[in-house]
């Protein structure tokens, strides 16, 4: 092993197109998905002003809030935004498979954090990042073998990862054909039950604590010592996108959350089901910008298809299975996160 720098062993691919660019992918910061090392979406045939081009083999790098850890190695050619990197392996320092780990790790991150200037959108510079230090194996076999095994145990993470979107498919396919026996719909707001308006904010929450705090997306990313509310909550954020979550149990919200119950007529997992189903529902009473905030008023006068509880039931049962199948796969991919970072 040695210590190398990142410019020693890669160099910022320089290329721009000057031919046509109809057909070629397009990619841009939003089609990077942290976690995920494999280039798995693009745009094609849509109007933009990208000219930087990227090659099979070559890895892109989020340069733009490099904290929200975006880096990928890219299977295809394309063209990609100006607030991604595009790094190349030099022939004979790095094998090209090696080096998508190299760069993606929590280590390279932090220091491209650290490197970032700007206080809106902090970016960094490729002069930044190849002056980034690591531990190399010294001869090109031995990168490769390891790279070999890493390559493989993504190739089991994606697989657990298909499992889990087939599981949500399954439950969301059953869910539209039970609705599709159903012609008559329903106000929401004759079977739901606001609970008292939260004044958490999101700076009280804490790292650990007694019970969760959901935040303004809906998701439980906080703790706090005290609970505001208890049994069945379905948390749905006022602001930003749609979202849904539900909690069976004491919990807190932040205030920029409407906190509900389901009247006898409706389980309260039942209607989580139908949001998460159907966010688009939602997603309508934001208005576009994704600034307006959603109004119970809105949420109220949804009409939504009501089936009987013994349907009801049978679906809420079906997520139940598959929520326990998602979380043991979870867990699996958490322990192949733990094997590729010791690894690396």
């Amino acid at each position: 092993m040695s210590k190398v720098k990142l410019g020693d062993v890669a160099r910022e691919h320089k290329e721009t197109l000057k031919t046509d660019k109809s057909e070629m992918a397009i990619v841009g910061l939003e089609h990077l998905i942290p976690g995920y090392i494999r280039l798995v979406n693009w745009d094609t045939n849509k109007e933009n002003t990208f000219t930087k081009v990227f090659r099979k083999g070559n890895v892109l790098f989020g340069r733009r809030r490099a904290y929200l850890k975006k880096a990928v190695y890219s299977e295809i050619d394309g063209i990609c935004s100006g607030d991604i990197t595009v790094i190349e392996a030099i022939p004979g320092k790095i094998s090209p498979l090696l080096l998508p780990f190299i760069i993606q790790n929590d280590k390279l991150f932090d220091y491209a954090v650290g490197k970032s200037a700007g206080s809106l959108s902090p970016r960094v510079k490729w002069e930044a990042l190849k002056e980034f230090e690591f531990e190399l194996p010294e001869t090109m076999s031995e990168q490769e073998k390891i790279a070999g095994v890493l390559w493989s145990m993504v190739d089991t993470s994606d697989k657990y990862k298909d499992l889990m979107q087939k599981t949500d498919d399954l439950v969301k396919s059953q869910f539209i054909e039970e609705m599709s026996k159903i012609e008559k719909t329903k106000r929401l707001g004759d079977f739901i039950k606001y609970k008292p308006k939260s004044k958490i904010k999101a700076g009280n929450g804490k790292a650990s604590g007694k019970y969760p705090l959901f935040n303004s997306s809906g998701e439980q990313t906080l703790w706090i010592d005290e609970a505001v509310y208890s049994g069945e909550s379905l948390i749905i954020p006022t602001g930003g996108k749609a979202a849904v979550h539900y909690y069976n149990g004491n919990c807190s919200a932040t205030t920029d959350n409407f906190v509900l119950s389901c009247t006898s007529d409706m389980r309260t997992k039942f209607l989580y089901l139908y949001f998460i189903s159907e966010i688009e529902i939602l997603q309508k009473g934001f208005k576009g910008s994704g600034l307006e905030h959603l109004s119970k008023d809105y949420l109220e006068s949804l009409m939504l298809k009501l089936p009987d509880f013994n349907s009801q039931d049978k679906l809420i049962y079906l997520l139940d299975q598959s929520n326990k199948s998602k979380f043991k796969l979870e867990k699996c991919l958490q322990e192949l996160e733990k094997t590729i970072f010791a690894l690396l």
